[in-house]
């Protein structure tokens, strides 16, 4: 791809030539096309980025900032400059040219078709056909060879934990149905807090069946292993495997789920079930998703617990055209789950969801991320013990910043904050968790 690049843009400089160049002389931008042509496109966009704020809608200006962020490895930040030239000149052959170029690095392989495209539909000399057409013959190639893919992980943590088992911080607790008695729990049923290291490992692929239907499949496997309190240690192991269907910009997977869940060695509960979801990008900077859910959950220590649990949601992703190239989400989910055993209506619940983020551009390596989840659930029956219908609200708000030295490592302090608010006091707890996360890719 080096050299598509290098004659993608010689023949670009003739298009400018032929077109004229419509790029201002003067100045840090005159500074920064000579840094181009010499090849030092950091050093040209280290010149230009700190002016974005005060000439941030000027073709001129966009385009060559545009130019060397792509040149120098920033294409998300090459396409919110070359989209504001298109902005204004929505006939800018060059910045069509370029976006698509940019899309290409970023993997939006059907994006960058449509630039090209467009760009030879504007009728350019046959030295910019031809560059263009090695990029499409690029993209169908990419196309195919995305298609059979198989990416894995390996992460290490160390952190602290508040409250590793989830329990309330009163020792001493009321219960009604012995008459308002009161009853002090063991040093294991309130909270505890300790450190703690973890491990885990996964793997993603997928390998394609036919023209729209790809094999998908993945696993991942994790171990929490608490410092001091080792009876509270877990342990995780989930996979699926199912079907992709790619129609146009809609994406259909289906798949079957399993996962087993230990703690202290033991087998705390089995899950096994069908996942199913729906993507669509609605445009190159917005998706829309959908998801169900339909999952048995067993627990082998307490039958009476087993339920089978159904939910459904949606979302929405958008990526901003801004110097900080700022992304957020939504979504919100609802369901139930249902108690498989007669006579323990107090066990199942219905529930709704929602959760809400973003992440944000800091420095060229570093990304600040926030997010705030909440459910909400109301329980069937009223508890034996405390003699009333048990209600949760569970929020969890999380911070973090995630430092990339490289491609394939990644650095992530973050902090998170959790609050169940219930109404039955054993199950009423807050927590705070801080963790580093040190992760390595292979693609």
């Amino acid at each position: 791809m080096a050299a598509i690049r290098k004659t993608f843009v010689r023949a670009l400089l003739g298009l400018g030539l032929l077109l004229g160049t419509g790029v201002a002389t003067a100045g840090e931008i005159d500074e920064a096309l000579s840094l181009l042509q010499s090849g030092q496109a950091d050093a040209a966009y280290q010149l230009l980025e700190p002016l974005t704020a005060e000439r941030s809608g000027n073709p001129d200006f966009d385009y060559v900032l545009g130019l060397a962020a792509l040149d120098s490895g920033r294409a998300a930040e090459a396409v919110f400059a070359l989209e504001r030239v298109l902005a204004v000149q929505p006939d800018h052959a060059r910045a069509r040219a370029e976006i698509g170029r940019a899309y290409f690095q970023l993997g939006e392989t059907e994006t960058a078709r449509q630039e090209f495209e467009a760009v030879n539909r504007q009728g350019v000399p046959p030295r910019v056909a031809e560059a263009l057409q090695r990029y499409l013959n690029a993209i169908d190639q990419r196309v195919q060879g995305n298609r059979q893919q198989l990416r894995s992980y390996v992460e290490a943590a160390l952190g602290y934990d508040t409250n590793v088992n989830s329990g309330p911080s009163d020792s001493t607790v009321a219960v009604p149905f012995f008459g308002g008695a009161i009853l002090t729990l063991n040093d294991a049923g309130v909270e505890n807090e300790d450190g703690f290291a973890s491990l885990a490992a996964g793997f993603a692929g997928a390998y394609p069946l036919s023209d729209p239907v790809d094999f998908i499949g993945g696993a991942n496997i994790g171990r929490r292993q608490i410092l001091s309190d080792s009876e509270f240690t877990t342990d995780s192991l989930d996979g699926y495997a199912g079907l992709s269907y790619t129609q146009n910009k809609d994406v259909f997977t289906g798949a079957l789920q399993a996962e087993t869940y230990r703690v202290d060695n033991d087998t705390f509960r089995n899950a096994l079930g069908f996942v199913g979801g729906w993507n669509r990008d609605i445009n190159s900077r917005t998706r829309a998703s959908a998801f169900v859910q339909l999952i048995r959950l067993d627990y082998p220590a307490q039958d009476v617990r087993d339920a089978n649990r159904y939910v459904g949601g949606v979302g929405v992703s958008h990526a901003y055209v801004h110097p900080r190239a700022p992304i957020v989400y939504a979504s919100a989910y609802g369901g139930v789950e249902d108690e498989r055993e007669s006579g323990v209506p107090h066990l199942g619940h219905d529930l709704f969801g929602f959760r809400l983020g973003g992440q944000f551009n800091l420095l060229p390596r570093t990304q600040g991320f926030g997010a705030v989840n909440a459910e909400f659930r109301d329980y069937g029956g009223r508890d034996p013990f405390f003699l009333k219908s048990r209600d949760d609200t569970r929020v969890e708000v999380k911070a973090g910043l995630n430092y990339r030295p490289d491609r394939e490592w990644s650095v992530t302090p973050q902090i998170s904050y959790v609050t169940n608010d219930s109404n039955v006091v054993l199950y009423d707890y807050d927590r705070v968790i801080f963790a580093v996360i040190v992760r390595k890719e292979f693609n």
